[in-house]
């Protein structure tokens, strides 16, 4: 296993995510879930009791919704954005110069 994969947490499925769940599921920092948060423009959807100050969470509905709004999706084959090209590629190029 990469030590990149040893290191994360696992965060099992549930209803409601705290700050640190999903920090770990959009392998961000917490304090960027926070900034996330308080954007101005399609924050993330954080709830808290009426009565309490800390202990956000966020229904998991609407975080995947809001991680479809404010994601790209990537292409197969297009996730870099410098491929290394090809020695077809390479040639054709060479004959434009």
């Amino acid at each position: 296993m990469p030590a990149a994969n040893r290191n994360r947490s696992h965060i099992p499925l549930k209803d409601y995510y705290s700050v640190a769940d999903v920090s770990t599921l959009l392998g961000i920092g917490e304090n960027e879930v926070r900034r996330l948060a308080g954007r101005p423009s399609d924050p993330l959807p954080f709830r808290r009791l009426a009565s309490r100050v800390r202990g956000m969470f966020i229904a998991r509905r609407e975080l995947v919704e809001w991680v479809q709004r404010n994601t790209v999706l990537v292409a197969s084959g297009n996730s870099a954005p410098h491929s290394r090209r090809g020695p077809d590629e390479r040639g054709s190029r060479d004959e434009e110069r």
